[in-house]
């Protein structure tokens, strides 16, 4: 990819329980939403956005190993 500069702007993650993962982004970051609806909420750093849509269906993924043989878990952090 000739010429990407390598900056990424805005990222969406899927949330089980959007209304707990607002909840750490106010209370964390100190942010609020930029805009939000039922399943939606959008929050702006600097100069990145961050869309959280919310899926109730949503299984964060179990905790592995960080390499095979590695010793130790990867922390993962749900949102809800």
């Amino acid at each position: 990819m000739a010429g990407w500069d390598k900056h990424i702007n805005s990222i969406s993650l899927v949330v089980g329980d959007l209304e707990r993962a607002k909840t750490f982004y106010r209370e964390v970051f100190g942010l609020l939403p930029l805009d939000q609806e039922a399943d939606l909420a959008i929050f702006g750093f600097s100069d990145l956005y961050v869309a959280l849509r919310q899926d109730p269906a949503y299984k964060p993924p179990r905790p592995r190993t960080t390499r095979p043989g590695a010793q130790g878990r990867r922390p993962v952090l749900d949102l809800g």
